[in-house]
């Protein structure tokens, strides 16, 4: 299913045409965040993540809708512990290239899953204040 370029910027990585946008969250995370989410997709739909803005570094990650992710295909909603890309809540296109290139490399460290609250599976819920 393809992606509609209305109000999205375009950056092609690899050769591969991406999607990006940024918007208010329609539902307030669980985590702290600045409030924003950039969504990223590529242009032929096969490819779909949320990351929430402004996020603190010990929960940080960003949801996978679909695609493959670090060589992970995922066909449903999971979230994985991710780096910084932007430094803050500025979104620029080489957070959003290092975002995609992130997602798509293979990398050497384990994809660590996590719930929707930026918590590894199996640790109890904590307060996000």
């Amino acid at each position: 299913m393809a992606i509609s370029p209305k109000h999205k910027r375009k950056i092609t990585i690899e050769g591969v045409d991406y999607l990006w946008w940024v918007r208010e969250d329609d539902d307030p995370p669980f985590v702290q965040s600045s409030g924003d989410t950039l969504r990223v997709a590529a242009s032929e739909g096969d490819f779909f993540v949320s990351y929430h803005l402004g996020q603190c570094d010990a929960r940080r990650h960003l949801t996978v809708e679909c695609g493959v992710v670090r060589g992970l295909s995922v066909s449903d909603f999971s979230r994985f512990l991710c780096p910084d890309f932007f430094g803050g809540t500025v979104v620029r296109p080489r957070g959003v290239a290092a975002l995609i290139e992130w997602c798509t490399s293979t990398g050497s460290e384990p994809l660590v899953e996590v719930n929707y609250l930026g918590l590894p599976f199996g640790d109890p819920p904590q307060s996000t204040g």
